[in-house]
């Protein structure tokens, strides 16, 4: 009975500790971006105006469209083309990791291609696809899978590398980090051959099985990939963030009347933080105050 109401006190000065930590107020976001030239932001709905990252305003109009909970509003990661040559984009920090959402390149393919290969065929096989060993099949067309997988990557997709992205939202309760990514809600219809600006990957090898691909399947979705860094030094991982499954927006760009029909959402639970020493020398700290209590009262009797 003594030792369970020591561990009891321990407890309890532990749990009080703790719930300071977590009912601390929360401090607002800070974006830092490494290429404002190649930084384009969209402000939100289907009337809104495009702000340069580099232009008066620009960082400012970008880190509201990140944080305003519309996912229309956008920050595009890489503008210049369709061909990002680097890894431009914006780092924060949430629950003391460095977080940097960026670009990819045809060198990042090589990181991550075999797994987008095998969750676009996963996710399009009830769209029109199927697989069986190293044949894809689409309508009558079949292509072999290790050549898809192979020109991803050597070439990548380069027109899927600079990401749309609408909002970076953290949850330090769960400590899960959400991107939405906006986009084609449906890039069937965009691989019409009979349209003069098509859309293209920049991949021979994959624009031809998708065009062939339009003509037979219910619908195409996939995002655009943002790269997602987390942690420095010796300390990092790094995710690619991208899905398969859109849901509407309601609106389409003021510009060519198409794009950001679709939104894509990507969440990833990051590693919890460790404790810093001095926090836990200051619980143990507690829980020695109760027990010095504990021994006196028993002295005094």
């Amino acid at each position: 009975m003594k030792m369970t109401f020591q561990k009891l006190l321990i407890g309890a000065s532990m749990a009080i500790g703790v719930s300071a930590l977590a009912t601390a107020p929360a401090h607002a976001l800070s974006f830092e971006f490494n290429n404002t030239k190649e930084i384009n932001t969209y402000t939100g709905g289907s009337s809104a105006t495009f702000i340069k990252g580099d232009a008066q305003g620009g960082t400012d109009a970008a880190i509201k469209a990140l944080t305003d909970n519309d996912p229309t509003s956008n920050v595009e990661l890489w503008s210049s083309d369709e061909n990002p040559t680097s890894n431009v984009g914006f780092t924060t920090t949430v629950d003391g990791k460095s977080v940097t959402v960026s670009s990819i390149t045809k060198d990042d393919w090589k990181i991550f291609g075999s797994q987008w290969l095998d969750g676009f065929l996963q996710a399009h096989s009830t769209r029109g696809i199927t697989v069986n060993g190293d044949k894809v099949t689409v309508g009558s067309t079949t292509i072999s899978k290790a050549g898809l997988l192979s020109s991803l990557l050597s070439t990548g997709l380069p027109s899927s590398g600079d990401p749309n992205i609408g909002t970076f939202a953290y949850d330090a309760s769960t400590s899960q980090l959400t991107l939405d990514i906006i986009g084609h809600k449906d890039l069937k219809p965009r691989l019409d051959i009979k349209l003069q600006n098509r859309y293209a990957t920049g991949n021979s090898v994959w624009d031809g099985m998708l065009t062939g691909a339009a003509l037979q399947m219910t619908s195409i979705q996939a995002s655009e990939i943002a790269k997602v860094t987390v942690g420095t030094g010796n300390d990092v991982q790094t995710y690619f963030a991208y899905s398969f499954d859109a849901i509407a927006t309601g609106i389409t760009a003021s510009d060519d009347k198409e794009s950001y029909s679709g939104k894509y959402t990507w969440s990833q639970k990051l590693p919890t933080a460790v404790p810093e020493p001095s926090v836990m020398l200051g619980l143990l700290g507690v829980a020695g105050v109760f027990a010095s209590q504990r021994k006196f009262k028993k002295a005094s009797i």
